[in-house]
């Protein structure tokens, strides 16, 4: 069966990885009917990866940018440039499992209400081994607007950034903030559950999420941008839409905090900071959210207290996966009688159903 999907990837300098991720696009048990790379001005084989495919099959085109638009900008770019019912974004260095569209394009389109469907991921390392699951501790299928936007103010309510969206809700909010290099996505689902879209989940695993060590020294860049990313999000999302609907931003506030004194741990090793990148990045965290709580864990870490603190919150965080584990597993479970052997919800509430 042919969806009504548009892939879409951006990518910039993957080409090794994005061999597997197109592979992965074209093992779909539902064919998606367009695949797009948009190429953030690559200085690697990708042009000659991406033709190779696109000789051998119809489905992708390519587009190569003559600058380097960055991030945000460059998946923005992708995004709008989809003219299906339904868009995924998916990273290049990311990998769908085979019934990624075949579970989720049901599932969105049985609540016309949802802008957006998700899933649980196998998160993966460079080598492509697997590290941990990742996986969300809720039992509802369907998640409100209203409801999103609240759980949302906690950070980003996803496994992974690896969605499957309907193009009239990227649309109705304009998108992407292309301007944000990190925590786009994170907005984008803000922006959405203000705008009245709920977004649907599976419990089932359906993508790998690649995560990177620190290569190439670039963590100080990339740890500033994602603060200053978190704070938008809040200022200039979050924030208006607490006061739209008369909700105490005190709540907010303390959210910042706690979020700014979690970032804090990433200054624990020493090495991978120069004296003036731990300044701009204590500087952006006061911004993001001063208080006892960041000021606290800066002095810890300058005490050399900072990794019993960060072995404390990844032994909270094994727990958690565990947790999270057996809510999927009962959850699965009261699924599976219905879906067994189809891989999609049952045909009698599905207006997908073969």
């Amino acid at each position: 069966m042919i969806a009504d999907v548009t892939v879409c990837i951006p990518t910039y300098n993957q080409a090794p990885f994005l061999v597997k991720a197109l592979e992965s696009c074209l093992r779909q048990e539902w064919t998606p009917r367009s695949i797009i790379v948009s190429d953030d001005a690559s200085t690697d084989q990708t042009r000659e990866v991406v033709n190779d495919f696109a000789l051998r099959d119809r489905t992708i085109t390519y587009h190569r940018h003559p600058n380097n638009l960055g991030l945000g900008a460059n998946a923005d770019w992708v995004l709008r440039r989809a003219d299906t019912e339904f868009v995924a974004r998916i990273g290049s260095d990311d990998l769908l499992a085979p019934d990624f569209l075949s579970t989720l394009v049901p599932l969105l389109g049985n609540y016309p209400k949802a802008g957006y469907a998700h899933a649980n991921v196998r998160e993966i390392d460079e080598s492509g081994q697997l590290t941990r699951f990742r996986r969300l501790g809720r039992t509802n299928e369907y998640e409100p607007g209203d409801s999103a936007l609240l759980a949302g103010s906690r950070g980003y309510r996803v496994a992974a950034n690896i969605c499957l969206f309907r193009r009239a809700a990227l649309k109705s909010v304009g998108f992407l903030a292309g301007h944000l290099n990190f925590a786009e996505d994170w907005d984008l689902s803000i922006r959405l559950a203000d705008a009245g879209w709920g977004n649907v989940h599976s419990p089932r695993l359906l993508a790998s999420y690649r995560v990177w060590t620190d290569v190439a020294k670039s963590r100080p860049r990339r740890k500033l941008a994602e603060i200053e990313g978190c704070r938008h999000v809040f200022e200039h999302s979050l924030e208006p839409a607490f006061k739209r609907r008369r909700l105490p931003l005190t709540a907010l506030l303390r959210k910042r905090r706690r979020l700014a004194a979690g970032h804090a741990l990433a200054l624990t090793d020493r090495s991978l900071f120069t004296t003036e990148e731990r300044a701009n990045i204590v500087r952006a965290l006061r911004g993001l959210g001063d208080g006892i709580a960041l000021r606290s864990r800066l002095l810890a870490i300058g005490l050399g207290l900072g990794f019993p603190i960060e072995l404390a919150n990844k032994s909270e965080l094994y727990l958690r996966d565990q947790v999270k584990g057996i809510l999927c597993a009962l959850r699965n479970r009261s699924f599976e009688p219905e879906r067994r052997g189809t891989g999609q919800p049952p045909a009698k509430h599905s207006r997908f159903s073969v």
